[in-house]
């Protein structure tokens, strides 16, 4: 049997199907997004320590808590008045993203002013990254970032223990760079 080399196959729970594709219907199904240009970001990532073992109505009481401690920090509310600053709910926590050439010092500041607000109430983990991102809208249209700085500072967060700050070699060497 030959195949049509524009044919796709749909594999749900084990079982193969078909999925006819036509390549002049393609362009109708998938088009490109409009090309964006990649920018330097800065990246805190704040995640709740066990938060899979949490009660369902725990986790949206601890994640309203984290929400309103970056609302509260000084250094969130500087950037959000610059218009610097992209939030990205992670469902155990959240991405904080802030951008501009002076932004690198103002984010460690915003993650202090966290953890200083959580005083340990919240078992949480940070991860501070930074590199590059592209903006893009996600489903619900709503602002959001892809790349490696979000990549990378969630797995700074997964190697940091509760309670504890932990930045990435390169953000830790742009610090030292501008002291």
């Amino acid at each position: 049997r030959t195949r049509c080399p524009h044919a796709l196959s749909a594999v749900v729970l084990g079982a193969s199907f078909p999925v006819a594709a036509r390549e002049d219907r393609m362009s109708d199904i998938v088009s490109s997004p409009p090309a964006q240009l990649d920018e330097q970001a800065y990246v805190l990532v704040v995640d709740i320590v066990e938060y899979g073992l949490l009660s369902l109505e725990d986790r949206s009481s601890l994640v309203d808590d984290l929400d309103a401690m970056a609302r509260a920090s000084p250094a969130y509310c500087q950037m959000c008045d610059a218009q610097s600053v992209v939030s990205m709910p992670s469902g155990d926590g959240y991405g904080i993203a802030f951008f501009g050439s002076a932004a690198a010092p103002v984010l460690l500041q915003c993650a202090v002013d966290i953890a200083r607000a959580n005083a340990a109430r919240i078992p949480i983990t940070c991860g501070i990254h930074t590199e590059m991102v592209r903006r893009r809208q996600d489903l619900n249209e709503n602002q959001n970032l892809v790349g490696p700085a979000v990549d990378y500072a969630h797995r700074v967060a997964g190697l940091a223990d509760a309670g504890h700050i932990l930045v990435s070699a390169s953000y830790a060497e742009l610090l030292r760079s501008l002291n």
